[in-house]
């Protein structure tokens, strides 16, 4: 029998739920591990391992089921006995008798040839994650690798990088560790993971890859990544180089009511909103043959070169949540058929145009 402090064992189970498969053909693959002093759940393609006070027995314990159980009980501590086939919770006064399956069948991760990347501290991953991540494609295009996020390590600078075929965004800061040049690919939900571990835990996190996995690890939690598919990341510096043209700066929630307020009336087949600059300040302006016109006037703190430029309003949003609000966010639009790039302090963003019909 083990008997665990409820808030401890709820804390295990909610951090590595992102590693529990909602689908899979394989029992297994539906519970957590507890064995050898941590908490583990796996889908294959990634792991997370959370630290917890056991060193009995392996347990499978089936994972909706436990969170079911930890969520809905009033009991300060949860006792959890191992009884052939079935797993026995008891706590706060109710006992539950689950099935399970064999321990030995929970598939097992081995990491070898593992290299440091960086060590980073927790406020700077949780940021470089919300600042890119969203960018990442949903949809796998076989020959880039968008569905994750770049960590790319160059000398002293950190950079963790995010794209779809319709835009980018970066994240780049100074790390104190040694020097090295190394990257690594982290799938959009591992990252999103590890960020909100890191912004719970608050301690730094390492990340360290080998050719075919990642292993991101915060106060004693685990995750690790498996580098799958044979897509590149595209080359993604050239799309920030600096034009040699005077640049607009707007304050981002400026920016964001205005998009959000022009971008009322985009429909499917009209999804853009004109962004015009000019010395007076920027229009913002949507057209649609279902929901009618919009107009909106957005103050600039600076107007620099003249010039419209169509743009999915969506993207832009995504920007301005993403950025300090409390930082000038620097708009370089170049012409109406030219990607357009905002950066504010570390973070810089590219959101190409909208094809005109």
């Amino acid at each position: 029998m083990a008997c665990f402090p409820t808030s401890k064992l709820k804390e295990a189970v909610g951090t590595v739920r992102a590693a529990v498969s909602s689908r899979t053909p394989r029992p297994v693959l539906l519970h957590t591990l507890l064995a050898n002093g941590t908490l583990t759940a796996s889908d294959l393609e990634i792991q997370i391992a959370a630290p917890i006070d056991y060193g009995g027995e392996p347990i499978l314990l089936p994972y909706e089921k436990i969170s079911a159980i930890l969520n809905n009980t009033s009991g300060d501590e949860v006792e959890v006995n191992k009884r052939g086939t079935h797993c026995l919770i008891t706590t706060g006064g109710g006992s539950w008798r689950l099935p399970t399956v064999s321990a030995e069948d929970f598939p097992s991760w081995e990491s070898v040839g593992l290299k440091r990347i960086a060590s980073v501290p927790p406020e700077k991953f949780t940021k470089a994650v919300s600042s890119t991540a969203y960018a990442a494609a949903d949809d796998v295009y076989p020959q880039y690798a968008t569905g994750s996020v770049l960590i790319e390590r160059r000398g002293t600078e950190i950079s963790f990088v995010a794209a779809d075929n319709r835009r980018a965004s970066a994240f780049s800061f100074a790390v104190d560790d040694d020097p090295n040049d190394s990257d690594a690919l982290l799938p959009k939900r591992a990252a999103l993971a590890m960020a909100s571990i890191a912004s719970r835990v608050g301690e730094p996190v390492t990340i360290d890859a080998s050719s075919s996995e990642v292993v991101v690890a915060c106060g004693g939690v685990v995750l690790k990544s498996r580098l799958t598919g044979g897509g590149r990341f595209p080359k993604w510096r050239e799309w920030f180089q600096h034009r040699d043209a005077p640049r607009s700066l707007v304050m981002p929630l400026r920016l964001l009511t205005a998009t959000l307020q022009a971008g009322i009336v985009t429909s499917e087949t009209s999804s853009a909103v004109q962004y015009s600059i000019s010395q007076g300040g920027m229009r913002l302006s949507a057209r649609s043959s279902e929901s009618g016109e919009s107009m909106v006037e957005c103050p600039l703190e600076r107007a620099g070169t003249s010039a419209s430029v169509d743009l999915r309003p969506s993207a832009v949003a995504d920007i301005a949540r993403s950025v300090d609000p409390d930082l000038p966010l620097e708009i370089d639009v170049f012409d109406s058929e030219s990607r357009v790039v905002f950066r504010s302090g570390e973070t810089a963003a590219v959101v190409m145009p909208v094809c005109k019909n």
